[in-house]
């Protein structure tokens, strides 16, 4: 499988062709890029800053993460020496922001739109519920989601477990009731064949269409995404008086650090709470 076909299979073919763009022209300029290091990639990157703007910078620097991803999948290559390279003077796209995030409230009113809105098929209803209820009760990532395959649901003993993947540890989490009942009729009642994968041709790309495209009446203030969707149960944690260690497990973060994070974000809302209620401000 080549690289653009590699690329069709997992993102939209716009998406993929941004990529595609991106890596062509780096092949074009690079000599041996299939083989080169970080170092190499890095004197890329800053020739490229000289005359490309900021988010243009960011798309290429994107488009080579995917390459080295695609020769790592198909085994003509051990790292990704692209992987860890950032621009520093780009927003990251996984900071936290405070007034983007989802109160308790907010997170139960939008649970509520997904159970009340009118779908054209059950099917697509229990798919959806099914993927919305482990962002909003598990709290997982896209790439978590994406890949969930069905031995890890346990329905009797009314848990999941989540693979370990490039940026989060493996965790098993208790599902809540009304999920059990969801998941059992989308897995029993409308998966077609005895497929791996709990929600086939599910990809980054669509999950965030999928919840980007909601429109709750009393959440239409808010950036929906399913990143932000995650960072505001994380953070509905602390609120409810999880301890940080605990909180770290079931977020899957390796380091107490990003845990501490949002924590720290809990601490700044509240701040900004009191200054804008308080008599004197």
């Amino acid at each position: 499988m080549d690289w653009k076909t590699w690329l069709e299979g997992r993102y939209t073919l716009k998406t993929a062709a941004a990529y595609a763009r991106e890596i062509k022209i780096f092949l074009e300029l690079v000599e041996d890029a299939q083989n080169a290091d970080y170092h190499a990639i890095l004197g890329y990157i800053k020739v490229l800053r000289q005359v490309q703007k900021r988010a243009s910078l960011n798309r290429h620097l994107q488009g080579l993460k995917k390459y080295y991803q695609w020769l790592q999948e198909t085994e003509q290559r051990a790292d990704n020496p692209a992987a860890a390279l950032r621009l520093q003077d780009a927003k990251r796209e996984r900071d936290i922001q405070i007034q983007d995030l989802l109160s308790i409230k907010q997170l139960n009113q939008l649970w509520e739109f997904y159970q009340i809105k009118k779908y054209r098929y059950k099917s697509m209803k229990n798919k959806v519920l099914a993927i919305v209820s482990l962002l909003l009760f598990q709290g997982l990532t896209s790439e978590e989601l994406c890949a969930l395959v069905l031995e890890n649901i346990d329905l009797q003993a009314a848990q999941i477990h989540i693979e370990a993947t490039k940026t989060t540890n493996g965790r098993t989490l208790p599902l809540e009731a009304q999920q059990i009942l969801i998941l059992h009729s989308y897995i029993e009642n409308d998966l077609k064949a005895p497929l791996s994968l709990v929600f086939e041709k599910l990809n980054t790309d669509s999950l965030h269409y999928l919840i980007s495209s909601a429109k709750p009446e009393l959440l239409r203030t808010k950036k929906l995404s399913p990143l932000r969707i995650r960072q505001s149960v994380i953070a509905s944690k602390f609120k409810q008086g999880w301890d940080l260690r605990k909180v770290q497990l079931f977020a899957g973060h390796r380091y107490p650090s990003s845990t501490e994070a949002y924590r720290l974000s809990g601490l700044a809302d509240l701040k900004l709470s009191v200054e804008k209620h308080h008599p004197l401000g």
